[in-house]
């Protein structure tokens, strides 16, 4: 599950507008978090990163999968619909 904390003012508000765009894209095209119990779900773990003087985010996705064909065609759709709702 995601812990969230958007009004941490530790966090540079592009990394809270980052989290809220990632939270909407899982739920529209319904990526499931993996579960440690049972191994089920995809994605595994988010890292965001900020460029401080422009804003921009670099994000890393941890997906629960031995290989990149295996990713498919969830990967593909969540990072579609990041691309629509964030462009």
């Amino acid at each position: 599950s995601v812990l969230e904390i958007p009004t941490c003012e530790v966090h540079h508000p592009s990394i809270n507008s980052a989290v809220d765009a990632l939270v909407r894209a899982t739920e529209t095209i319904n990526i499931a978090a993996y579960n440690e119990k049972s191994g089920d779900g995809g994605l595994r773990y988010v890292q965001f990163q900020v460029e401080r003087t422009t804003g921009k985010i670099c994000l890393t996705l941890v997906w629960n999968a031995d290989s990149l064909k295996n990713t498919q065609p969830a990967l593909t759709r969540l990072i579609k619909e990041l691309q629509r709702v964030e462009p």
